[in-house]
């Protein structure tokens, strides 16, 4: 319970008084249970967790080593738990934008799995997902797809249909296809895994966000500019209606609208709201963070008039 109110005050943006109910829960846990107890260590990956959510991610990868350090220790090197640890702490690289670092130490891990816990393994399954993202990140689509195929029936069976590790499989798959311009296949399946969210998840939840978010990229690569508008600004109404807080994927559809805003003709509303999402972005990820630079980037082509 007390874990999950501090996760809740760092979804809603307060970060520090997250910071000091997981400080307070984790020293507790220490003083009661011990350091290397799974409970202990349970929550400083929570706690890790919500420090990315922050991009705060040099603390996350901090609190990750230490767990790390614990599990080797308690576990084994070749333990899956402990490769399930290095494989958030690869995550982190990669949402750093260290993706050529992170697909290393990723294939590093699978092979290890591949051979001690074997394909079907949930902490195979896992890191190859997290795999198949950081291929995406790089460009390979032909590739990530290949991985994704591989894992979707796995992860529909050991997780179910509707599970959300399911469905950021068949959304990544969604990705990948329309990386390589198969979009009548991709918006197919961007649509189905939003559908499925919107109904289990409901519209405000973050991984609602990254598919609503995914399907307004995918409208956008076909040029369907208005129709895209129309479903980023429905999702930016309701999020100003429900004060909702400022996160990447908020950020990401701010983006997006400016972009169908000056695809459409409406200029002056484009460079305001290009503007804004440069602003955003130094706030949430800072000046030098690669996510700014392209948000600058989008906005000096929007002031230009490209």
């Amino acid at each position: 319970m007390r874990a999950a109110t501090a996760q809740s005050l760092a979804l809603s943006g307060k970060l520090s008084e997250s910071e000091a109910a997981f400080h307070d829960l984790i020293a507790e846990c220490e003083r009661t249970l011990g350091t290397d107890h799974d409970f202990t260590l349970h929550n400083r990956v929570l706690f890790a967790h919500a420090l990315s959510w922050h991009n705060k991610f040099s603390e996350a990868q901090r609190e990750m080593q230490a767990v790390l350090k614990v599990d080797e220790h308690k576990r084994g090197a070749e333990d899956s738990i402990t490769l399930s640890v290095r494989g958030e702490i690869a995550s982190f690289l990669l949402l750093e934008g260290k993706g050529k670092e992170a697909a290393t130490e990723f294939r590093d891990i699978l092979k290890i799995l591949d051979r001690t816990a074997g394909p079907e393994h949930r902490a195979t399954v896992a890191v190859r997902t997290n795999y198949a993202s950081c291929l995406e990140s790089l460009g390979r689509w032909e590739d990530a797809e290949k991985e994704l195929k591989a894992i979707i029936p796995i992860a529909e069976k050991f997780y179910g249909m509707d599970n959300d590790e399911t469905l950021r499989c068949r959304d990544l798959l969604a990705g990948a296809w329309r990386g390589q311009k198969k979009f009548q296949e991709a918006e197919a399946e961007s649509r189905a895994v939003l559908a499925i969210r919107l109904k289990k998840l409901g519209p405000e939840h973050i991984n609602t966000l990254v598919s609503q978010n995914n399907l307004t990229d995918m409208l956008i690569a076909q040029d369907k500019y208005k129709e895209a508008q129309q479903q980023a600004l429905e999702v930016f109404t309701m999020l100003q209606e429900k004060k909702h807080p400022l996160n990447p994927e908020v950020i990401r559809l701010h983006g997006n609208i400016a972009l169908c805003l000056q695809k459409t003709g409406q200029t002056e509303l484009a460079k305001r709201m290009a503007k804004r999402v440069v602003e955003e972005s130094q706030h949430i990820f800072g000046p030098q963070h690669a996510m700014t630079k392209q948000y600058e980037k989008q906005k000096e082509e929007i002031d230009a008039g490209k």
